[in-house]
């Protein structure tokens, strides 16, 4: 009978009040139980924290707000996308990563909510109070309505009719998450979850008597919790006795169903000793019935509830009575506490457990039928003076029995505590998405036969953490993903005019002061680190290098100590202009995106879609392909020597687009398949245009003029290297006079 198994499950979990209200909850829905039972005491954190998957496991009923974690109700298995990147056959070839995403539905209350705020993967934080989430994919809640429809995904997965809705479940439908972060595989979620009303002792009571079809009056347990659940596999006694250690409470049984009454919280009645009835063997007088020795109880009390100051993850506190026993026992209970309210619990708990240790039955005479459980009584000069609680009343022979037990000390205010250490994600929306699309000679590492974009984004919310980088090569009629950014770039703009210099020294005369787009730092660098590559920026079209880096404002930076026109930008040193682009050359910040020569001459479009934005909406930035990286570097050193008879040689040095090192102190690798030059030749408005495939060229006295009809005067000489890939690179030019 449910009325013994309840009485023996609540004793466990409250004492004589867990298992008084065992026995009479028993004996109003015997045979009933909320839950699977499985011989539990009562409901666990435990329960809250652990995702499953088994079929047909039971829902947890909450209440105000907590964190709980769900079952998996329906999963389309892993989704594996493949991105293919990298060189062609001289860098060994393309290479193909995968990535994989999943697509799933997790249920998690058995009745309505109001929301869902924050979503945690692994204990990380994956969605934020705004619903912005910080890895890819998207989700959909379903606060358990009886007219919420099938999920379109599971429409489209199941077909039209075979979908189910999941009436009378709160669930989330997670589709394409991104997995990367969770050693692909579906994490362990959890859920911050607000339900319609305030968690009040009377609320919770009313609705889980109603759930097994039981009645009760509630309406005198008006005290409020942030939150409390009903955990799955928990029995009806377990769960009510946990929360009376959270709000005290007496219940009886009456016609109308269960009436649950607060302890120590209802009317105060004095009675005589000689009105005690007699008992069955003609007592009036009748001491303790029982009184539990000291030295079987505890003398420490631990308790173990969520933190809301701890993103509702286990707060744990402890209670000490001075002098007592080694006894430590512990309450695990499935309730949202700040840490002085849980102290206060411990506290409470201990003293009820030490108060209760004396416990009585009277006889009193049926004009004391105004007696209800929570009441206080003294009998005088009958059981030691003092108040006692009235727990429960039932009418025998003529007579009203009264079970009491020993009233403890007033509650104290909240005791002072400390909720400990924790490690929290902070909740910030991301924002929007700064993008910026950059062609830059050769950096360092590209394919040699490959056109390489680099990708900048970032936000100027300080929750900026990812975007995915989708990319059309036809003018925005398709789009494919091509990867995720999740380091966010420094960049921004130069408030200044940057004047040009002379880029083969360091410029210790100019300075540009630079407004970041968040709260990033850019560093000083030593004179040698910065020869070593260091704190390299795009400022406009040139890459400028700097050793000093000074912080004016909030996002506001003084740039000093200039390297300028690096990598072959020369031409880029003049011709800067205010609200120029600045963005730090870091290729771990940087996203690189490889097009095949069939780009070049093309224009491609790309996009940075943050987490909760959506394709369509979100703007792009399209960029003329030129394959700058695969471009000779201009000749640098360009000269002429007149020889005999009027011959001119001209004679330059080649640079290499490879070999910006000069790790042989000698000479710069080619970096291409074969060394030739275009030469072009003009005067007067004359030209001759010659190749040469090595860093000189003679033009002879009779060329000349045949070309120009002179052996004398100026000439002006354009010198490229050639590629055989994307043609010829950036010139060297010079006008020769008087030759």
């Amino acid at each position: 009978m449910a009325s013994v198994v309840l009485t023996a499950v609540g004793g466990a979990v409250g004492g004589p009040i867990g298992a008084a209200i065992g026995n009479v909850v028993g004996q109003q829905i015997d045979g009933h139980v909320l839950f699977r039972p499985k011989g539990r005491e009562g409901p666990r954190l435990s329960d809250l924290a652990m995702q499953g998957s088994d079929y047909g496991s039971p829902l947890p009923r909450h209440y105000g707000t907590v964190r709980s974690a769900g079952t998996v109700i329906w999963s389309s298995g892993l989704k594996e996308t493949a991105h293919r990147s990298g060189g062609g056959k001289r860098s060994g070839g393309r290479t193909t990563t995968y990535s994989y995403s999943a697509s799933f539905a997790v249920a998690f209350a058995g009745r309505r909510i109001e929301r869902v705020n924050r979503i945690w993967a692994d204990g990380k934080l994956l969605r934020g109070a705004a619903g912005d989430m910080l890895s890819g994919g998207t989700v959909r809640i379903y606060q358990d309505t009886e007219r919420q429809r099938p999920d379109p995904l599971l429409q489209a997965e199941l077909g039209i009719g075979s979908a189910p809705a999941f009436r009378g479940l709160a669930y989330a439908v997670f589709q394409d998450l991104q997995l990367a972060d969770y050693a692909n595989r579906i994490p362990n979620l959890s859920f911050e979850v607000i339900s319609d009303e305030e968690a009040t002792g009377d609320l919770i009571v009313a609705d889980l008597v109603r759930a097994v079809g039981g009645r009760a009056d509630a309406s005198g347990l008006s005290t409020g919790i942030t939150g409390y659940s009903a955990s799955r596999d928990s029995d009806l006694a377990g769960i009510l006795a946990g929360l009376s250690v959270v709000t005290p409470f007496s219940v009886s049984s009456s016609a109308g169903g269960l009436k649950f009454s607060v302890r120590r919280s209802g009317d105060r009645y004095s009675l005589n000793a000689g009105s005690l009835l007699p008992d069955r063997d003609d007592r009036k007088h009748i001491g303790e019935r029982r009184r539990t020795g000291e030295e079987t109880l505890p003398g420490a009390l631990t308790l173990t509830a969520n933190d809301p100051s701890r993103d509702y993850q286990p707060s744990v506190q402890r209670a000490v009575r001075a002098g007592a026993g080694g006894l430590d026992i512990h309450f695990d209970l499935p309730a949202s506490l700040t840490a002085p309210e849980a102290k206060q619990v411990a506290e409470a708990q201990l003293a009820e457990m030490w108060g209760r240790r004396a416990d009585a039955v009277r006889r009193l005479p049926l004009s004391a039928l105004v007696l209800e459980p929570g009441d206080l009584l003294n009998v005088e000069e009958a059981i030691g003076g003092g108040d006692w609680h009235v727990r429960q009343t039932s009418i025998e022979a003529l007579g009203l029995t009264v079970q009491l037990e020993r009233r403890r000390g007033a509650a104290r205010v909240l005791p002072p505590a400390d909720s400990g250490v924790s490690l929290q994600q902070p909740d910030i929306p991301q924002g929007a998405t700064e993008l910026m699309v950059l062609e830059l000679p050769p950096v360092g590492g590209e394919p040699r036969d490959e056109v390489r974009l680099w990708v900048a984004a970032g936000g100027s919310s300080a929750g900026w953490r990812r975007a995915e980088i989708w990319a059309s090569p036809d003018a925005g009629a398709t789009w494919q993903s091509v990867g995720i950014a999740s380091t966010a770039a420094k960049m921004g703009v130069v408030q200044d005019v940057l004047p040009p210099a002379n880029w083969a020294v360091w410029d210790e005369t100019s300075d540009m002061t630079v407004e970041l787009i968040d709260d990033q730092s850019l560093l000083t660098a030593s004179r040698d680190a910065v020869l070593g590559g260091a704190n390299m920026a795009l400022v406009g079209e040139e890459l400028v290098q700097f050793a000093r880096a000074e912080q004016i404002d909030a996002r506001l930076w003084r740039l000093s100590g200039l390297l300028r026109g690096r990598r072959g930008t020369e031409a880029a040193v003049a011709g800067h202009s205010p609200g120029e682009r600045f963005v730090m050359i870091e290729p771990e910040a940087l996203f690189p995106l490889d097009l095949p020569l069939t780009q070049v001459a093309g224009e491609l479009r790309v996009k940075a879609v943050g987490p909760n934005d959506s394709l369509p909406v979100t703007e792009g930035v399209t960029l003329a392909v030129s394959g700058r990286a695969l471009r000779p570097l201009s000749p640098v050193h360009l000269d002429v020597a007149p020889g005999e008879e009027g011959d001119l040689t001209f004679r330059w040095k080649r640079r290499s687009r490879i070999g910006f090192a000069w790790t042989d102190g000698v000479d710069a690798p080619l970096g291409e398949e074969s060394e030739a030059y275009a030469v072009r030749i003009t005067s007067d408005g004359y030209t001759i245009e010659r190749t040469a495939h090595a860093p000189s060229l003679l033009l002879t006295a009779a060329d000349r003029q045949a070309a120009f009809g002179s052996a004398s005067g100026s000439l002006s000489v354009e010198v490229r290297q050639l590629s055989p890939l994307v043609g010829g690179g950036a010139a060297a030019t010079r006008i020769f006079t008087d030759l």
